[in-house]
């Protein structure tokens, strides 16, 4: 499988403005803009160490052949799936009906497998890398006021280590942070 392709990012901040201005004791908007490439850098970097997407965005996954032992959608956690497709011999973009298969979440990640009694198509293109082509939704959640208290605050401490790194109380609890997202 090549990597998972963004296909639509969600517009909305992981954290907020005003959230991100309290952590850092900033009362005037001199800075504002800053903060905000802050707070998307350090949404960034939570991501990157604990492997999950926090706002809903719709991923594409690409491989040449069905997998009969299930298809792993890698972005996580996995909210819901949105459609599988493929390139016929004939070179023409077939979906496949949602009753040919199904999906198994196990830890937030999903896998899609074959349904009982279906099979896979076998006019794949499978020269094609992206022959077979998997749209899904992943993320903790789908707004700004849906996403967890314990992922904002990581991120809320992250924007304040890059606004400050020389705070060394910050820097200690993040890579404590570090540290147990990569031990779970």
């Amino acid at each position: 499988m090549i990597d998972p392709v963004l296909i639509t990012a969600n517009a909305q901040p992981a954290v907020t403005l005003p959230e991100a201005k309290h952590q850092l004791r900033i009362t005037d908007s001199y800075e504002d803009r800053y903060v905000k490439s802050l707070i998307s850098a350090a949404t960034k970097l939570h991501e990157e160490n604990t492997g999950r997407v926090v706002m809903h965005e719709s991923w594409e996954e690409h491989t040449r052949v069905f997998h009969n032992c299930g298809m792993l959608l890698r972005k996580s956690p996995f909210f819901s799936l949105t459609s599988i497709k493929y390139t016929d011999t004939a070179a023409a973009e077939q979906t496949i009906a949602s009753t040919v298969y199904t999906q198994h979440i196990f830890n937030t990640k999903a896998r899609v497998y074959l349904d009982v009694d279906q099979e896979w198509p076998d006019d794949v293109e499978t020269d094609k890398l992206n022959a077979i082509r998997i749209l899904y939704v992943a993320g903790e959640a789908a707004t700004t006021t849906a996403v967890p208290e314990d992922v904002k605050r990581k991120i809320l401490m992250r924007v304040q280590e890059l606004y400050d790194p020389e705070d060394k109380a910050t820097r200690d609890a993040v890579e404590r942070l570090d540290w147990l997202n990569k031990a779970n």
